[in-house]
């Protein structure tokens, strides 16, 4: 995918910040994953291949997908360099 075409990782927000009681805005990190996914599927690389080039286990980048871990912005730029 074009890198003009890409979202920055702050575009994935939502009013409903499970920290706070809902009262701030945090990441949602289910958007972020399902995205990372499609994003990933378009380029045709694999989870394990992706991960490999991101120096993280496939399991941890499953779970970041699934929005079962949490999205910085160090990963994010990480990704993005693989992709």
């Amino acid at each position: 995918m074009p890198k003009e075409t890409r979202r920055r990782l702050s575009e994935f927000t939502t009013d409903e910040c499970w920290h706070c009681g809902g009262s701030g805005v945090a990441l949602d990190h289910k958007a972020v994953g399902r995205y990372v996914r499609e994003l990933r599927g378009k380029a045709g690389k694999s989870l394990r291949s992706v991960a490999e080039n991101m120096e993280i286990s496939a399991a941890y980048l499953s779970d970041l997908e699934r929005g079962n871990r949490n999205w910085s912005q160090g990963l994010w730029d990480d990704l993005m360099g693989v992709l």
